[in-house]
């Protein structure tokens, strides 16, 4: 807690030294006493407020954070809607690269793309739904690996779908 006091009384007077004008708050930040003026009225010398530098550097330290703060948020925002973009992008490639083929057009597979904000951690693209043969299977699972590398650099693909012969298909 020291530490996060003294960085935060360093940061005000850093602010205070560099704003024009501010030669008083320096002053008696720093411990030296400042002239008093014979038109302004000395303060009650009972009253235990601090001095004038050491609030201001307290409320320049505070707005930094905040500000801070609010920087570092619209930057997470920004990422994880980036993110988000680039999932939604992964998800519609492979879809239409199912869609264009014939033979796998008509097969109910649905590719969901989940892409993590922080690190380097790989995209994952599951694919669930019934297919009725392995071929197609695999088939399915080339063409999501071939848009997928088109896209990503790193990724994985997580199969979920079902080898189902269709219904009112007779078993031989």
């Amino acid at each position: 807690m020291k530490f996060v006091k003294s960085v935060c009384v360093g940061l005000g007077i850093a602010v205070l030294v560099l704003l024009p004008g501010t030669t008083i708050p320096v002053a008696l930040a720093q411990g030296m006493v400042a002239p008093t003026s014979p038109a302004l009225p000395a303060p009650p010398s009972g009253s235990a407020s601090q001095p004038d530098g050491v609030t201001g550097a307290f409320v320049a330290c505070v707005g930094l954070l905040v500000i801070g703060l609010l920087v570092v948020g619209v930057k997470i925002l920004d990422r994880k809607r980036k993110r988000e973009e680039e999932a939604v992008q992964v998800q519609s490639q492979i879809s239409d690269a199912l869609l264009r083929d014939r033979t796998l057009a008509t097969l109910p597979v649905t590719p969901t793309a989940h892409v993590p904000i922080w690190g380097r951690a790989p995209a994952t693209i599951e694919l669930h739904g019934h297919v009725p043969a392995v071929e197609l299977r695999e088939a399915v699972l080339r063409v999501a690996e071939r848009e997928a590398s088109r896209i990503l650099s790193a990724y994985q693909i997580q199969d979920g779908m079902t080898v189902a012969p269709p219904v009112g298909a007779h078993a031989a």
